[in-house]
């Protein structure tokens, strides 16, 4: 069952917003968490982990199948109709209150319009390298994604470089 719908933000930022997203979805509603919660917690993020590998290396199985086996090598096409599944699972959950945004315009051509072209010439160029690579390159270089993040994110000034910074990102492409 999927969890009540978000309060607003107090702050109406958006990473404010993410940081609420992020605190419920590993049960961080307060800092007095006892041991047990903060097994459980960990237990998710590893399920989740794990169910996200195993996904992944399906759809590369399955893309690859599909484009080089099935017929259908069109990966713009696959990508149109990838973008087109995430953007209408995202309407229902809006649709439903489960996503709550209080986004002006402006916020939205910064924040969100450059992520979604981003994504989406990722999955691009994702399902084009799949006509050409093999799958166990793609996974080698999809493994190190997180750390290669990270590393951006710290050059760009987003994040600060501190010593839990790189063991994440080798935990993460472990």
């Amino acid at each position: 069952p999927l969890p009540p719908p978000l309060a607003a933000s107090s702050k109406g930022k958006p990473e404010a917003d993410l940081r609420v997203l992020g605190a419920r979805a590993l049960g961080a509603a307060s800092s007095g968490r006892t041991a047990a919660m903060r097994g459980v917690a960990a237990l998710a993020a590893a399920v989740a982990t794990l169910q996200w590998t195993a996904l992944s290396v399906a759809l590369i199985l399955f893309n690859k199948w599909l484009m080089g086996y099935g017929g259908f090598p069109y990966p713009l096409t696959l990508c149109a109709l990838h973008m087109l599944t995430s953007f209408s699972i995202a309407l229902v959950f809006c649709l439903l209150g489960y996503i709550e945004t209080n986004l002006t315009l402006k916020q939205f051509v910064k924040f969100i319009v450059p992520m979604g072209l981003l994504f989406a010439a990722a999955i691009c160029t994702g399902n084009e390298a799949v006509l050409y690579l093999s799958i166990p390159f793609i996974q080698m270089v999809k493994a190190w994604t997180p750390t290669v993040v990270l590393l951006l994110s710290t050059l760009a000034g987003l994040e600060s470089l501190s010593c839990r910074l790189p063991r994440n990102g080798l935990i993460t492409s472990s």
